[in-house]
C-alpha cells in the first residue's frame, strides 16, 4: 500500500446507485485498518440498523470525514497517529455538533470515563468487550438516528 495515499474512505450511498440510508449513519476512526474492518462487518450485520458512511485513520482524516458527512455517531479511537481521539474531540464537536461520540479505548472503564467526560464524550466502550455492548451504546446514544 502506498503510504502517501490516505486510508479516509467516504463510502457512496446515493439513492441512484440503489442505497438507502435507513440506519443510523456511523463514521469509524481508528488507526488499525483490520479493526474497522472487523466493526464495520459487525454492523453490517445489525438488521440494518447501521451504515457505515465513512472512515478514517489519523485525528486529521477524522475531523475532515465528519465534517464533511455529519453522520449521526463517531466510532472514535482514543489513540491515532497526528491527534489523539481527546485532542480532536473539540474539532468535532465544532463542525458536527449533532454528531454522537463513542470513544473506543483499551483504557479500563473508570480511568477512560474520566478522561472522556472532562473531553465531552457522548460515551465510552473498552476494546476487547462484547460487540453486544458497543451495539447497546450506540443505540442508546443516537435512539432517534
Amino acid at each position: 500500500m502506498d503510504s502517501a495515499r490516505p486510508e479516509t474512505q467516504r463510502f457512496d450511498f446515493r439513492a441512484d446507485r440503489g442505497y438507502t440510508l435507513a440506519g443510523m449513519r456511523v463514521v469509524i476512526a481508528d488507526d488499525s485498518a483490520d479493526f474497522r474492518e472487523m466493526l464495520r462487518a459487525v454492523l453490517a450485520t445489525a438488521g440494518g440498523q447501521f451504515v457505515v458512511v465513512g472512515e478514517a485513520r489519523t485525528g486529521d482524516e477524522t475531523i475532515a470525514v465528519v465534517n464533511e458527512l455529519q453522520p449521526d455517531a463517531l466510532l472514535l479511537d482514543l489513540t491515532m497517529p497526528s491527534s489523539d481521539g481527546l485532542q480532536i474531540l473539540p474539532a468535532i464537536r465544532a463542525g458536527s455538533p449533532r454528531t454522537r461520540v463513542i470513544v473506543l479505548s483499551g483504557f479500563d472503564q473508570g480511568q477512560a470515563e474520566r478522561l472522556n467526560w472532562s473531553a465531552k464524550a457522548d460515551a465510552h466502550v473498552v476494546k476487547g468487550r462484547p460487540i453486544a455492548e458497543l451495539l447497546g451504546v450506540l443505540r442508546r446514544v443516537c435512539p432517534a438516528a
